[in-house]
């Protein structure tokens, strides 16, 4: 490998174990802050779920049911996906046709999950706002449920392939215990609410 891949891969494996849970915790929560009404329904969710008495984690087993919550961890991940870089690849040595254009072999090509997740095509109307509503599914809606499927294929936020991040089953463990846990543990407001999150990719 080239000194500046390894440089690269060194920066992604130094901060892939925290620096993306910390962000996609603090979008999370600054979108349901910055929408009170969708924080209030993710609340009342929470609320009503049924724990031992004295017991103030949240488990794994309970939060991952929850539908609002599904659909703001989703909508999160779309909107702010961990992996900001350029996930390249390598053109076989055959060469590949990529949206009609021959690339010949050897090629290094890749996307980034910041622009696929907001193609309108795909994710529907909004693209750059957060509304998890687009992820809640009619149940007796087929092609709601064919749209549904298919932006949940199209999630990047963890990468794709081989090259899928290691640590992605921990990290949901994690998002899905802290988040509800928090919510029925603390109150939150935002400090400066007037104050929007500059986003910069």
């Amino acid at each position: 490998m080239a000194d500046d891949d390894l440089r690269s891969l060194g920066h992604v494996l130094a901060t892939a174990g925290s620096d993306p849970l910390a962000g996609t915790l603090a979008a999370l929560f600054y979108h349901l802050l910055k929408s009170p009404e969708r924080y209030s329904r993710l609340q009342e969710e929470v609320d009503k779920l049924d724990l031992p008495a004295g017991r103030k984690v949240v488990p794994y087993s309970l939060a991952h049911e929850l539908p609002y919550l599904n659909a703001c961890v989703k909508e999160t991940f779309r909107i702010h996906p961990a992996a900001s870089f350029l996930m390249e690849r390598v053109v076989p040595a055959s060469g590949d046709t990529i949206d009609g254009k021959f690339v010949p072999g050897g090629t290094r090509v890749g996307c980034a999950a910041w622009a696929v997740h907001r193609q309108s095509d795909i994710f529907g109307k909004g693209v750059d706002q957060f509304i998890p509503e687009r992820w809640l599914i009619d149940q007796n809606n087929a092609t709601a449920q064919a749209k549904v499927a298919l932006m949940s294929k199209s999630l990047l936020h963890f990468g794709k392939g081989r090259f899928i991040c290691l640590g992605q089953h921990l990290a949901l463990v994690e998002i899905y215990k802290v988040v509800p846990t928090l919510l029925r543990n603390f109150p939150f407001t935002l400090v400066h609410p007037e104050t929007e999150w500059e986003r910069k990719h």
